[in-house]
């Protein structure tokens, strides 16, 4: 069997075509994470291959990695399945937008954003006053650094679904990027570290007047890791270092 391996920055996308006959949108890898019976998960976005995701309905969710430049679908192999989703069932108000995705045992999965293992201690927020230097490695625009504003907002978002719904996002943060954009389309799902590679959070949405030609200043909106943690009862993974204020 083909070994496969999958981390930061590579595309995911559930199996299936949309109402199209169209491939699902592809989005990205976020986490290795484990769950109290401690299998090998992964985390991404719920509107990627979960309840949010036009492929909800199909039971289990088969989830592909998008392999090479090429169109997804073009024999990608299948690399796990939905195991969890929050919310459970589709929704407008959303505080958690993320799935759970259980890995076949031919998939290894890694958590280097830049070049270092991420830290297993999540990056709390709570009380930060100051602008934040993060960074995050998608599918689409690959390794990007920017800078967070800890002010926690809501916000109500287009993720380009055929259908046009929206969704409105209960917390979250803003991220504007460093002389272009943070994230763009396809970088859903990706996680979202600081300088001492402590994940912060993921990346759920972007604000953009034109997806196809995004600006510099468009800014991507980012759920914090300790809903998600709490919210799915899971564990982040890799060396125990701490994160600090700097």
């Amino acid at each position: 069997m083909r070994q496969f391996r999958v981390g930061p920055g590579d595309g995911i996308y559930p199996a299936g075509l949309d109402e199209r006959g169209k491939t699902f949108g592809v989005g990205s890898f976020g986490l290795q994470v484990t769950d109290e019976e401690g299998r090998k998960l992964f985390l991404t976005a719920a509107h990627v291959v979960g309840s949010l995701s036009p492929a909800h309905g199909n039971d289990p969710i088969e989830v592909c990695l998008r392999v090479g430049a090429g169109a997804a679908g073009s024999g990608d192999p299948v690399i796990g399945h939905v195991l969890k989703s929050s919310p459970e069932e589709p929704t407008d108000q959303v505080l958690l937008d993320a799935s759970l995705v259980l890995a076949t045992d031919n998939v290894g999965l890694s958590a280097v954003v830049r070049d270092t293992i991420c830290s297993k201690r999540p990056r709390d927020l709570y009380e930060a006053m100051d602008f934040i230097p993060v960074f995050k490695r998608g599918t689409r625009s690959g390794l990007t650094s920017g800078l967070l504003d800890p002010t926690p907002v809501t916000a109500r978002v287009d993720l380009g679904r055929a259908d046009g719904r929206t969704f409105r996002y209960e917390e979250g943060w803003w991220v504007e990027g460093d002389a272009k954009p943070f994230a763009q389309a396809g970088d859903s799902g990706a996680i979202v570290i600081d300088g001492d590679d402590c994940v912060i959070g993921m990346v759920v949405a972007v604000d953009s007047e034109n997806m196809a030609d995004p600006k510099p200043t468009d800014r991507a909106f980012v759920i914090p890791i300790a809903g998600l943690i709490e919210g799915l009862e899971i564990a982040l993974v890799g060396p125990d270092r701490p994160c600090t204020l700097a």
